[in-house]
């Protein structure tokens, strides 16, 4: 009988057939699979029961245009749309057309996915499964960092005591006598 935890490189060590590989597993799945391991050392007719006593939860982190950036931490299953929502939702600037998933591809490299929120999640009904670790980044629009040209070059360079102006006259001209 044997107790192990699951450490945050995915495995779990135990007697005799040392470090196996549980994460993203079925209990059912990893319990053959140890099976396996410890009849190929030589136990005849090992009995495993794995069983999930405590979840560590699902940490997503949702950054960029949206209420409140923040690292998520969700028990169970976690969707795309549960993320951002979750994080205080779109702001006005965000561009839901572009936002971005960063995925581990599990070789020490990155997969990036953009996504269009409204066409795939909203009508097309495909919310996106989140997995541990993933990253969320939603995007400035185009006019918002247009704005934010203007405010950050334009608006802050021309001194507030300088001003343009234009005004015109119109009317017959009046003489007094």
């Amino acid at each position: 009988n044997e107790s192990a935890l699951v450490r945050p490189d995915g495995k779990l060590s135990l007697p005799l057939i040392g470090d196996v590989v549980a994460a993203g597993r079925t209990p059912e799945d990893l319990g053959a699979q140890l099976v396996e391991k410890y009849e190929a050392v030589g136990l005849r007719s090992p009995s495993v029961a794995v069983v999930l006593r405590k979840s560590a939860g699902q940490r997503v982190f949702v950054g960029g245009e949206v209420g409140t950036p923040r690292m998520i931490t969700h028990e169970g299953r976690m969707t795309l749309a549960q993320a951002i929502f979750e994080a205080g939702g779109f702001k006005s600037t965000a561009d839901r057309s572009e936002v971005v998933l960063l995925r581990d591809n599990g070789q020490g490299g990155a997969e990036v996915s953009k996504l269009n929120f409204d066409r795939d999640v909203v009508q097309g009904g495909r919310d996106i499964p989140l997995r541990p670790y993933d990253v969320v980044v939603v995007p400035k629009s185009g006019i918002a960092k247009a704005n934010q040209f203007v405010e950050q070059y334009l608006s802050l360079m021309v001194p507030t005591w300088l001003s343009y102006g234009f005004s015109y006259v119109t009317g017959k001209d009046v003489v007094v006598k």
